[in-house]
């Protein structure tokens, strides 16, 4: 999860996220359950689907790849 870009608000989140789109509103409806403000629970439009996520040499998640692939898949909205 990072923050994008966006021309209305100025930024909002975006999810990089390998599990098919079918699970993804059972996923929102257990995440809203949870007592979070509106404002951290992503919308389905902002989940970007993605066979794997990047990884730097040592195996720990590559953020800033993460952050521009969301980026880019924003641009494409």
């Amino acid at each position: 999860v990072c923050g994008v870009p966006d021309p209305r608000k100025g930024e909002r989140l975006a999810v990089l996220t390998t599990l098919p789109e079918s699970e993804l509103p059972d996923i929102l409806e257990k995440m809203s359950l949870r007592g979070l403000p509106a404002l951290f629970l992503p919308r389905l439009n902002q989940f970007v689907h993605s066979d794997e996520l990047p990884l730097l040499g040592t195996g720990k998640l590559d953020l800033r790849k993460v952050k521009e692939i969301l980026i880019a898949a924003a641009g494409d909205d």
